[in-house]
């Protein structure tokens, strides 16, 4: 090798050498930003929090930011246990760091976006679904909320490519589903919205969607189907928020009963029995003395099939709180025989003199061994315990009509139908009632209203269509 030939080849290494240390001088000195803004970035530690643990892993946490060893999971540790507690806008602080500090990550940008929902800041946090959507385009959740914001941004038309995606990947999804039937009212689709809505979750009984369809039914006309579907609502959970994992996962980090106890009814409702205990668990844990959670364990015990643990639970939940009448409804329930739900109701009823449920079971006791006129007093307490409800009167007119007093069982499920409009039970009542005494107008109009419930089991429809036809030899 000539000395020209030397000169070029220590050149290039030289170079290369020197090119190798600027990078890595730029990436120790961007990391030593990061990490700056990191430490800089810690809010005051909470005080006025009463479980330790949760000041322990607080404190833990900061050690982590500022030993610089994973200091990205100690920052993410940090705003997770803010964000479930409730201090937001720590969280959020945190989680902007986090945004710029470790920019693959698509958890940060998620959580980020919900809270700045949360408070209606919606250009922000489609900014940062936007983001997400980017890191990780595998993600639905994010999509989904995405496209949400966008329709209450007005911006229909941006939302529409995005639920069809989702679509792709999960045919049926029903928030997917809700969002296009809302992209077609805002371009006044109505025809096109309602047939979205009702060839998709509803006919299989997933309820998402439902207020947007009684809007619908309005809209066209449709008023039997809109009194019917508002009927349902008023006893279904009908609006739902897309379920976002990553967010909910924050709540593994919660210290406070009544939101952990919360969470797990929302798991609970979306078939996730084991993360519903695991909440539940800690619930307990963090405050041994809340009643509802010892509750909530029993009715998910009960879903478990362990009616051991169920019992134990309830009994626990009546031992904090003895006028806890739902309680003391869920383990009468569970006797294993009547002389064992018997003392229960009485001592529940001793505890819970205005307990509607505890009434109501003991209206069926009563009628179930024959003392009519007591079950009817019991049924009559439900009703002025619950105006707001309808069981209490329907139970009211099936002793009306056993004792003949058709008129006044007529006029309690008249007052049941102002309370609840279009419930299927009693208007399927009300068409049987009017066919017996052949009154077709009546008639007519009942099973045309019992019709239009989505609820209504064909087999009930099917024995009010028969005996109209049979009563008047002809089909309704």
């Amino acid at each position: 090798m000539n000395g020209t030939t030397k000169r070029i080849v220590i050149g290039v290494v030289m170079a290369a050498l020197v090119g190798g240390g600027v990078t890595a001088y730029m990436r120790h000195a961007r990391e030593a930003r990061f990490h700056a803004e990191a430490v800089a970035a810690l809010p005051a530690r909470p005080v006025s929090v009463m479980y330790p643990e949760y000041i322990n892993r607080v404190a833990a946490a900061e050690e982590q930011v500022r030993s610089e060893v994973n200091w990205r999971g100690g920052m993410g540790a940090l705003a997770s246990l803010y964000h479930a507690n409730g201090a937001t806008q720590e969280a959020a602080t945190l989680y902007g760091v986090l945004v710029r500090a470790d920019a693959e990550n698509a958890h940060w940008p998620d959580r980020l976006a919900s809270i700045y929902s949360l408070y209606g800041q919606l250009d922000q946090a489609v900014l940062l679904w936007r983001r997400t959507a980017r890191i990780d385009s595998h993600y639905l959740p994010a999509q989904l909320n995405l496209a949400d914001a966008l329709i209450k941004l007005n911006q229909a038309s941006e939302a529409v490519p995005i639920y069809e995606a989702v679509l792709k990947v999960e045919p049926q999804n029903p928030y997917a589903v809700a969002g296009l039937a809302k992209a077609d009212i805002a371009a006044g689709r109505w025809q096109q919205a309602q047939n979205r809505l009702e060839k998709a979750g509803l006919s299989s009984g997933v309820n998402i969607g439902e207020n947007i369809l009684v809007a619908v039914y309005e809209h066209l006309g449709e008023a039997d189907k809109a009194r019917a579907m508002r009927s349902r609502l008023k006893s279904t959970d009908s609006y739902i928020e897309t379920p976002d994992p990553w967010v909910e996962e924050v709540s593994d980090d919660c210290y406070d009963a009544f939101r952990l106890t919360w969470d797990s009814g929302a798991a609970r409702r979306r078939s996730d029995p084991a993360r519903a205990l695991r909440l539940l668990e800690k619930a307990i844990r963090v405050n041994p003395k809340y009643a509802l959670a010892y509750f909530q364990m029993g009715v998910l015990q009960v879903d478990l099939h362990d009616l051991d643990a169920a019992k134990k639970a309830l009994r626990a939940s009546i031992d904090l709180d003895p006028t806890f009448g739902d309680a003391w409804a869920k383990l009468i329930a569970l006797s294993r025989s009547r002389e064992e739900a018997d003392w229960a109701l009485a001592e529940g009823l001793r505890r819970c003199p205005d307990s509607p449920s505890l009434h109501a079971m003991n209206g069926k006791r009563l009628k179930t061994i024959g003392q009519v006129d007591a079950a009817l007093e019991e049924f009559k307490r439900v009703a002025e315990l619950r105006p707001s409800e309808i069981l209490g009167l329907i139970d009211c007119a099936q002793i009306y009509f056993q004792r003949g007093q058709d008129e006044l069982a007529v006029s309690t499920l008249e007052r049941a139908l102002e309370i609840i409009p279009e419930d299927p039970l009693v208007l399927s009542t009300l068409a049987i009632y009017w066919i017996g005494v052949k009154n077709e107008p009546k008639a007519h109009d009942f099973v045309l209203r019992s019709r239009a419930q989505v609820r209504l089991q064909e087999d009930r429809l099917l024995q009010i269509t028969n005996a109209y036809q049979a009563s008047f030899g002809r089909s309704p």
